[in-house]
């Protein structure tokens, strides 16, 4: 039987971070009320026609404060193609450190390091 859009959303989101979406839908799960399970982020995914992320943030960073995580929403409407990420802006800083942790390491090389003239 194939996932149901939330759930794809979920395990999208969560490879994003290097992990795996929770079992059992979240709130339900013995692991941890996040949508992903992540020892530092608490993460919780929105699939939905509208959403009102002022509404739905306080509670989610309520939860998260809970199990001493940081709180990150992870939206995805169904008019628009691309996930969206709401932080705190105070979180940023390490958010962007998780993301990158779980990331591959790239290395890109720009311009020519080398300079025979000096």
């Amino acid at each position: 039987m194939p996932d149901k859009v939330w759930k794809k959303q979920e395990r999208r989101i969560a490879k994003k971070f290097g992990t795996s979406r929770t079992p059992l839908s979240g709130s339900r799960s013995l692991h941890t009320g996040s949508d992903i399970i992540h020892p530092k982020l608490y993460v919780e995914c929105k699939y939905r026609k509208r959403i009102s992320v002022l509404d739905e943030f306080p509670g989610v960073a309520k939860r998260a404060k809970e199990e001493n995580k940081i709180p990150v929403m992870a939206i995805k409407s169904r008019e628009l193609k691309d996930d969206f990420f709401l932080i705190r802006a105070k979180d940023l800083e390490e958010v962007a450190k998780e993301l990158k942790a779980a990331m591959p390491k790239i290395h890109v090389k720009v311009g020519d390091d080398t300079n025979d003239s000096e």
